[in-house]
């Protein structure tokens, strides 16, 4: 549904909402500590634990419902894009016969026990899994429009659970195509197309979880035609939505179904601005932070007619949009190769730059000590060692405003 032009989703439309409560409440007692305890990975537990408690409390509301309206068939399922295979445990967990697939394991696969069918192996266009009744994908990126048609092909009584994150089409980034709209948005609309086109009845429902990507397509099947029909209208499906100028471009072992399918490469490129040239990166860094000193007379301690000796220069601050008009074309170009482009990158030298709603300014040493200070007030953590050298000791005119022993970078 919609308003105006934007996506009005209500929230747990599709589940008694006392059910998801209590489900949600038994399985975070029952694993959260547990599981945040036993984390291995370098991502957030806290995140990532009660995100997947959540999906997982949603698809067993979602379940039980099926169960008590005459659904024989105790569900299964494949988790497509698994990850760190969490989703599969905790279903696993609570009784559900069910499998993860992923082209990469994760160090976490280890700790789940034999119980948890994990399965490292890539998801291709003659991918079957006919056994399972239901597929999901969560945060499944380039798998996620797959998923529906694969799920389509395996069984003609399959449905799938959808929360998607990044958008992809069957060849590439999707591109927004509802004015009006954000990509996000429009991405889900053109989700809820294909499913429909694929002859899946579509709900779309708001999760309860600490994401803004939190709206999920709940697929079951609708009216078909006849069988042999309903599978000639599916194998004809992905060619006619790939564009014939992309037929160059097509994998030689899918060239005879003329889809275009690449899965995820086992090792993940690292694209967050960290392997770039650290010349690069250190001239970019230098051209911005000098541009935002240029800018005015904003300072802190004082004012700018004060002798004082705690007045320091902020100078102004730039939308991200104008900070990328300072930099060339084939830097901008590099940028953009990586995720987030510009504003990873500032990002990554937070102890120089700050954002706030888009505007980038510079982060006084003194202001972030304080900051620092007053957030981790009761803490006992022991301050990290210094690795990397003060922008503001090298660069700004009056120095760093704190003493060497004073500021987390180093002073030399």
């Amino acid at each position: 549904m919609t308003k105006g032009k934007q996506l009005a989703v209500p929230s747990l439309s599709q589940v008694p909402i006392e059910k998801y409560n209590t489900l949600y409440f038994n399985l975070k007692k029952k694993y959260g500590k547990h599981l945040c305890k036993i984390w291995p990975e370098t991502t957030d537990p806290l995140k990532y634990v009660y995100e997947d408690i959540a999906i997982a409390s949603y698809l067993l509301a979602v379940w039980d419902e099926e169960m008590q309206h005459g659904r024989d068939e105790a569900p299964t399922f494949i988790d497509v894009g698994c990850g760190n295979g969490l989703l599969v445990y905790l279903l696993a967990a609570e009784g559900y016969d069910g499998i993860g697939v992923d082209v990469r394991r994760r160090k976490i696969w280890e700790l789940f026990g034999s119980s948890t069918k994990l399965l490292e192996q890539p998801i291709t266009p003659e991918t079957r899994f006919p056994e399972y009744s239901w597929w999901i994908g969560n945060h499944s990126d380039e798998l996620t429009p797959w998923i529906p048609y694969l799920a389509s092909r395996s069984r003609p009584d399959a449905r799938v659970f959808l929360l998607p994150c990044c958008p992809f089409t069957f060849h590439g980034k999707y591109q927004r195509q509802h004015g009006g709209m954000s990509q996000y948005q429009s991405y889900l609309l053109f989700l809820q197309g294909l499913c429909h086109d694929l002859g899946f009845d579509v709900a779309l429902d708001r999760l309860r979880i600490p994401s803004t990507k939190r709206i999920c397509l709940v697929c079951k099947p609708g009216e078909r035609k006849d069988q042999q029909a309903a599978a000639e209208d599916i194998e004809g499906f992905i060619p006619s939505r790939i564009d014939l100028q992309q037929e160059s471009r097509l994998k030689q072992e899918h060239e005879a179904h003329a889809e275009k399918f690449e899965p995820r490469a086992k090792t993940e490129a690292v694209r967050n601005c960290t392997q770039l040239g650290r010349d690069f990166l250190d001239c970019t860094v230098d051209l911005l932070a000098k541009k935002l000193l240029q800018l005015g007379d904003d300072s802190v301690g004082g004012s700018p007619e004060s002798s004082e000796p705690n007045h320091f220069l902020k100078g102004g601050s730039l939308h991200l949009s104008e900070l990328a008009d300072l930099l060339s074309k084939e830097d901008l170009n590099m940028l953009k190769s990586q995720c987030g482009g510009l504003q990873t990158l500032v990002r990554n030298h937070k102890h120089i730059f700050q954002v706030d709603k888009g505007l980038v300014s510079l982060n006084v040493p003194k202001l972030a000590a304080e900051k620092v200070g007053s957030s981790k007030k009761n803490s006992v953590t022991k301050p990290p060692g210094k690795r990397k050298h003060c922008w503001f000791h090298r660069n700004h005119p009056q120095g760093c405003p704190l003493q060497g022993d004073e500021c987390t970078f180093i002073h030399e």
